[in-house]
């Protein structure tokens, strides 16, 4: 009955590919994780700090040159001709990652001393920008084709870069950079191949697409940056108002609870993709609901009880300061359940007004408290931050739809869990 019960499950198209996206992005996480562990063991803390914030700069460059094309892959690969809706982004992403990536080199050091690296190093610098940027768009295309487990494998391939670190060691914070490009640039040339077997090829610039698609990109993109971008900011806004040490601190705290992050983060990203593909609304979301609490409460009590074990694995330095705040930052993903989940909603039901102001708030609401409340409470208050947001924007979404509330609850209330699927 088990064994029946996981093929069912395994053959839902909602849980598989949630599942193989939570997956990718648990592995991701986790090789993460194991790459800040080697790297805090190898390199000075300060250097660790000054990389998480140049590498959150790298994501936020790619965040910004996505110009929404990412989520337009998703929503019109179902009725479009799939190569040139790839080819065009592609185009498109990779042209403004390379101008971005040429001023940001260019500021760098007007940033901060150590910023530097960055200005000698321009060709590692951009090597990783670019080859993520594409890694970004192909990782879009596998979701919307439904093959998540590409994007999987591709999670993995990066994940090389851990064994890389070791070696590198000795040229000091360059060695994270040209660690993490290498591994990038064998993703990039094993995925290359895989676009062929997708029966996808890099041809023709579709001018239509970017036209009919350019209202919903906007949107999504104005959307996903304002939700995406204060995670992003935040590293390095650590490390000019707490220094450093405390930039390091910050991130490997966030990057252990991220993976509980990844679980709302996924199955937003499934409902989103079967709504485009146009599958009952209501029922997936009740199922990602179920799913996803029925995976948080056992991860998040893990993560409260082994807090400074975890942290202490980067060494003794990491856990002063750090246990509560993967503490709160964990218990925050129950309510940040509920923004990812609303937002792929208003995205399939086309609600782009709605999506951009519930995406304003939330930044807003993370990056000002993210601000303030370090100044009051130090490091605890970047986790105070982020339970705070995610409470708020709980509670308004609860209240802008509260009278759908009683019906989802009325369905959650008759799910079976031995017939969900």
């Amino acid at each position: 009955m088990v064994v029946h019960k996981t093929f069912n499950l395994l053959g839902d198209s909602l849980y598989r590919g949630s599942m193989f996206i939570f997956l990718s992005q648990a592995t991701s996480a986790g090789l993460g994780f194991l790459f800040w562990i080697v790297a805090a063991r190898y390199y000075p803390q300060d250097e660790v700090g000054y990389a998480t914030a140049i590498m959150s700069s790298i994501s936020l460059l790619i965040l910004i040159s996505r110009v929404g094309l990412d989520q337009s892959i998703i929503r019109y690969f179902p009725d479009h001709d799939r190569s040139s809706v790839l080819t065009t982004a592609l185009v498109v992403t990779t042209i403004l990652s390379f101008v971005m990536g040429i001023a940001y080199i260019l500021l760098a050091t007007s940033w901060a001393s150590s910023f530097q690296v960055v200005y000698d190093n321009p060709l590692v610098f951009m090597a990783l920008l670019l080859t993520t940027s594409f890694i970004s768009i192909f990782s879009s295309a596998a979701i919307a084709m439904r093959k998540s487990e590409l994007y999987f494998v591709q999670n993995l391939l990066i994940g090389l870069r851990v064994p890389l670190l070791i070696p590198l060691a000795m040229i000091g914070l360059v060695g994270i950079l040209i660690s993490t490009a290498a591994a990038t640039i064998l993703a990039v040339v094993v995925m290359i191949p895989m676009l062929g077997r997708m029966r996808l090829k890099l041809r023709g610039f579709d001018l239509d697409f970017v036209k009919e698609s350019f209202h919903f990109s906007m949107v999504n993109y104005f959307s996903i940056f304002l939700g995406s971008a204060p995670s992003l900011l935040l590293p390095t806004l650590v490390l000019f108002i707490l220094g450093a040490e405390n930039a390091a601190i910050y991130f490997i705290a966030y990057s252990i609870s991220s993976i509980l992050y990844m679980v709302p983060s996924a199955l937003g990203v499934s409902l989103f993709v079967e709504g485009s593909h146009g599958q009952p609304l209501l029922r997936n979301i009740t199922k990602a609901l179920v799913i996803a609490i029925l995976v948080l409460i056992p991860v998040v009590i893990i993560l409260a009880v082994g807090s400074s074990w975890f942290l202490s694995l980067m060494g003794p330095e990491y856990v002063n300061g750090g246990s509560e705040l993967l503490i709160v930052m964990a218990i925050s993903s129950f309510f940040i359940l509920a923004y990812q989940l609303y937002i792929s909603v208003l995205n399939v039901k086309k609600k782009f007004r709605s999506l951009l102001l519930f995406s304003g708030l939330q930044f807003i609401l993370l990056i000002g408290l993210g601000c303030l409340f370090p100044l009051e409470f130090g490091l605890h208050g970047l986790g105070y931050a982020w339970l705070v947001s995610s409470v708020v924007m709980a509670t308004v979404i609860i209240w802008v739809e509260r009278r759908n509330v009683p019906a989802l609850l009325s369905t959650l209330e008759a799910v079976d869990l031995r017939n969900l699927v």
